[in-house]
């Protein structure tokens, strides 16, 4: 038989299905890259906002949130486990809030635990301002000081320490005062003057909570009293409505003063030297906190790929004085070094303490400090390396 039409055309397709005739080849490979694209920007936009997500969050949120933790031990100091064992002035996030409190006139201020607030606060180099606050009626330490028996500042100092190293306490001897043992080896010269007009401490912050407890015993027993200097209250609006509610942060104690009331003049309006008979003791607030994070350079590490090594990634320990401004290396002052140091200036054994490597703090504050000289250690000093850079 003849066929009377032509056999249809058999559709040449493979087995795997793909087009036999290379130009719909062609438009199906370039189909398949171009969903291959799609999907690697699509990943790239998703890195990309989680990225943006975590400099959000680590620059314009993190700094700035409220701790939860509100609460108070019933003494007014931290809870235990707050604070480190080896560096009892390391902070933490959300820490327990302390309190400096007055047992006589009810007054009460925070010790300043916020990191944030910390990393910010310049010191009297800043522009912060800040008032004095007796922790009890001036009148009667007016009244006090009329008596004229006030007990010497060393012999203050002995029994000072003797009940903070029994609290297992944090208060080292600073400044000037680290000079005088090192360089004239005591407080007072031959006749029994003394060299400075006041004795510099460093204290944890515990142990200024510890030392607020302690003025009526002070007050009672030799005739001094506790001055702390307060932040006054400035107002927070963190990142701004509707963001973040503005909050009243303040009223830190970045200083204390324990002075005898005789020969003491009241000042309310400004901070400065203490006037009274004997020197006063300067206590200022040390804290400890990281370094801060370099998020720029974190994040081009990331998008490089660039592998750090478990030192590089380490972030440094930073002790800061809160009055002074000044930042060490954690290594100059823990652990602390505990000695009995002899004075001419009073008959009782001084059980002191002073900070780890005191030679080199010296040097970064003062350079050449064996040689005597009216030379005080400056304000906003740099020495994490050891030199005032």
């Amino acid at each position: 038989r003849h066929r009377t039409s032509s056999p249809p055309k058999r559709c040449d397709v493979h087995s795997h299905g793909d087009v036999a005739h290379p130009e719909e080849r062609f438009d199906v490979v370039s189909a398949r890259k171009g969903h291959e694209k799609v999907r690697r920007n699509i990943v790239t936009l998703i890195f990309f906002g989680l990225a943006t997500s975590v400099v959000v969050w680590t620059i314009l949120i993190a700094p700035y949130r409220v701790p939860m933790n509100e609460s108070i031990s019933p003494s007014g100091l931290a809870l235990d486990g707050t604070l480190s064992s080896n560096n009892p002035t390391l902070l933490s996030d959300n820490m327990t809030k302390i309190w400096f409190h007055s047992t006589e006139n009810k007054i009460r201020f925070e010790l300043p635990t916020d990191i944030n607030w910390v990393r910010r606060y310049e010191g009297i180099a800043g522009s912060a301002p800040d008032s004095p606050f007796y922790m009890r009626d001036p009148n009667d330490i007016e009244e006090r000081g009329k008596q004229e028996s006030c007990t010497g500042v060393l012999d203050v100092l002995a029994w000072l320490m003797g009940e903070v190293n029994d609290n297992n306490g944090s208060l080292m001897l600073a400044y000037g005062e680290l000079i005088h043992i090192y360089r004239e080896k005591d407080f007072v010269d031959s006749n029994g003057k003394f060299f400075d007009d006041d004795i510099d401490t460093w204290a944890s912050l515990e142990t200024m909570a510890h030392i607020a407890t302690l003025e009526p015993e002070l007050f009672r027993r030799f005739g001094w009293t506790v001055r702390p200097i307060v932040t006054k209250p400035e107002l927070d609006r963190r990142f701004g409505w509707p963001m973040r509610a503005a909050v009243t942060q303040g009223q830190f104690v970045v200083l204390a003063q324990i002075i005898a009331s005789c020969g003491h003049s009241i000042v309310t309006e400004i901070t400065g030297k203490i006037n009274s008979t004997q020197p006063a003791i300067d206590i200022y607030p040390i804290v400890t906190i990281s370094e801060e994070r370099e998020i720029v350079q974190d994040l081009l590490h990331l998008f490089q790929r660039k592998k750090t090594t478990p030192d590089q990634e380490k972030k440094r320990n930073i002790v800061k004085d809160l009055w002074q401004g000044n930042q060490f290396s954690e290594s100059m002052f823990f652990p602390v070094k505990n000695i009995t140091f002899i004075s001419a200036g009073t008959p009782l054994p001084l059980q002191l303490q002073l900070p780890n490597n005191p030679v080199d703090l010296m040097e970064c504050l003062y350079g050449t400090w064996r040689i005597p000289s009216t030379k005080h250690a400056g304000e906003a000093l740099d020495c994490l390396n050891g030199l005032n850079g």
